[in-house]
């Protein structure tokens, strides 16, 4: 028997060829399958250590924070009594005092250093108890500044300082309430600086912003400016301007910024004021988580 086997080899070769396409594709598909799946994998992994690093970065602060709460705590607890006794010798000995000795420079400084002393125990005594009880929550910006500005009116009437604020949109948006506790502080100290540092008349003028998950609130008075060596290391201890200052405000603010996520800057400074530039972490609302 005679037999053509040109259309068998044809009919194999296009088998051949497709199952060569098959194949192709294939492992085309399944390399570009393996790839996003390795990909999405590592991607999960990468922000699981992101997450774990991040975890053990505020683990570290948090035992930090607890350490230095603690003698804080301490501390403050060991000048309450002392400054109350200060306190109270000061109010005896200038009810005896004739009006014109209780006026004058050194009897009002020692009686205005008490008091700044005595709020900023209480103050810090009461961030201390707040971090204790371990209870958080939301505080709206608006409140912090106004608290900020509140106690610092008695002292701006005292020097003829007027205080203003700015919403800069700003206002609404709320942060925790360690950080609210710790931005106050820091404010408490900056705003008295710009009271002092302001000519009677003068300005000291907040204003609130919010950038995305940060807030931004400027500190601007209407004083002559830091001198240069004090600018240049503005956070540094033991660096002041002000005649009797350890230099100790400005390093404690920073650092207290810096614990609450946050940082403390000098923006501007010059003959016009100086303006001071604290950042903060806004709390995300839950509605968008």
């Amino acid at each position: 028997y005679w037999m053509d086997g040109l259309p068998v080899a044809a009919e194999l070769a296009e088998i051949d060829q497709r199952l060569w396409q098959q194949a192709g594709l294939s492992t085309v598909g399944g390399g570009g399958l393996l790839a996003v799946g390795l990909g999405w994998a590592f991607g999960k992994l990468r922000r699981r250590s992101e997450d774990l690093a991040r975890a053990n970065r505020e683990l570290l602060m948090n035992s930090k924070t607890a350490a230095i709460g603690a003698i804080s705590a301490h501390l403050m607890h060991g000048l309450k009594n002392p400054l109350a006794g200060l306190e109270g010798f000061i109010a005896d000995e200038g009810a005896e005092m004739d009006p014109a000795e209780k006026r004058g420079e050194a009897w009002q400084a020692a009686a205005e250093t008490t008091r700044r002393v005595r709020r900023l125990v209480n103050e810090v005594m009461a961030v201390l108890q707040d971090q204790q009880s371990g209870a958080e929550y939301a505080v709206p910006a608006g409140e912090v500044l106004e608290q900020a500005m509140e106690r610092a009116r008695p002292r701006a009437r005292e020097c003829g300082v007027d205080l203003g604020v700015t919403d800069g949109g700003g206002n609404l948006t709320e942060v925790s309430s360690r950080v609210a506790a710790l931005a106050s502080l820091v404010l408490g100290n900056l705003v008295d600086n710009a009271v002092e540092a302001s000519p009677k008349g003068g300005l000291v003028a907040l204003s609130l912003a919010a950038r995305g998950d940060q807030l931004s609130i400027r500190i601007h008075d209407t004083g002559s400016g830091l001198p240069s060596a004090v600018r240049e290391a503005a956070f540094s201890p033991v660096t002041s301007s002000k005649p009797g200052g350890a230099g100790l405000g400005l390093a404690l603010s920073h650092e207290l910024a810096r614990h609450a996520g946050g940082s403390l800057t000098v923006e501007s400074s010059g003959p016009e004021g100086t303006c001071f530039c604290l950042m903060i972490p806004a709390e995300v609302p839950m509605k968008t988580k």
